[in-house]
């Protein structure tokens, strides 16, 4: 027993001798290098050194990267001040651009309405200068005619209306020649009566020839409007009942109420068309002033 145990004990300490040998390839045992496999201690030191360096690369590298970042926040405060200035500027100056344009709109108003106060001014004092005026339209233009052959022309044509001789004071052709129609005619008469006289015969005048008052420029195209409405109207419907307001630059029909406003005819009814519908007893009184044609007929 004694030499089993003794044998055991060297077979243990032979396996662990034989561990520190590699079996060659002829089957003899060669010796192991004794720091095969094993970190020195130098090497751990040199590592433990390669990551502090690393450590303060990175510390070095996130101190820059903050100082970075710390700069885009500073110009974007920049940025947001700037803009903030820049807001506050314009709406200052959009708030004074408000007032300023109030002040020409204000201003504006008031020149449009003394503007409009002279205008009818200066056409009422035009309908008084001229009223013992006349205009004729549609008389042939003779060639190189003169003065005195358009008026001996006018005294004939007028005797023709009346029956009677009446001198012409004055008269002369208005506007430029287009080859196309005789220039209007404007006649003054020595006397109001006779002119009235006169214009009460026009009925009696050649085809195409025409006699009218002497209307400020403004007025006779307003009224030249209104013709020209009026004979569309006829044209859509040629039994229409049409009524023209002169002084008023206003036409009336059953197929609706114009008016002369700001250098055109425009209708007005079509505000008023739901007053039309209640009850005949409230529809007088929902009319316009301009519209008491239509109430007569309702």
């Amino acid at each position: 027993m004694s030499s089993e145990v003794k044998s055991g004990k060297r077979k243990d300490i032979s396996d662990a001798d034989n561990s520190d040998y590699n079996t060659s390839e002829e089957g003899g045992p060669t010796k192991k290098p004794k720091n095969s496999g094993r970190t020195t201690l130098k090497d751990l030191v040199a590592s433990i050194n390669s990551l502090i360096t690393e450590n303060k690369q990175t510390n070095t590298t996130l101190t820059e990267l903050k100082a970075e970042i710390q700069g885009v926040k500073d110009t974007n405060s920049s940025i947001d001040r700037k803009l903030e200035d820049i807001r506050t500027e314009i709406e200052t100056k959009v708030s004074n651009h408000d007032g300023r344009l109030a002040d020409l709109e204000n201003r504006v108003d008031q020149i449009t309405g003394s503007l409009n106060s002279s205008t009818k001014v200066t056409d009422s004092l035009y309908s008084e200068v001229n009223k013992i005026n006349l205009i004729l339209s549609g008389l042939d233009e003779l060639i190189n005619e003169t003065t005195e052959v358009l008026i001996d022309e006018l005294n004939k044509m007028f005797h023709r209306l009346t029956g009677c001789n009446y001198s012409v004071d004055h008269a002369y052709r208005i506007g430029y020649q287009n080859g196309t129609s005789p220039r209007r005619i404007k006649v003054r008469f020595s006397s109001l009566a006779l002119r009235n006289k006169i214009l009460l015969e026009k009925s009696k005048l050649p085809p195409g020839i025409y006699l009218n008052d002497d209307l400020p420029p403004a007025i006779r195209k307003a009224q030249g409007l209104l013709r020209a409405k009026k004979k569309e109207l006829l044209v859509q419907n040629p039994g229409l009942l049409i009524t023209v307001d002169w002084k008023k630059l206003s036409l009336k029909s059953d197929s609706g109420n114009y008016n002369f406003i700001d250098g055109q005819i425009i209708r007005t009814d079509h505000t008023h068309q739901a007053s039309l519908q209640p009850s005949s007893s409230s529809r007088t009184s929902s009319l316009q002033p301009n519209q008491g044609f239509l109430a007569k007929r309702l």
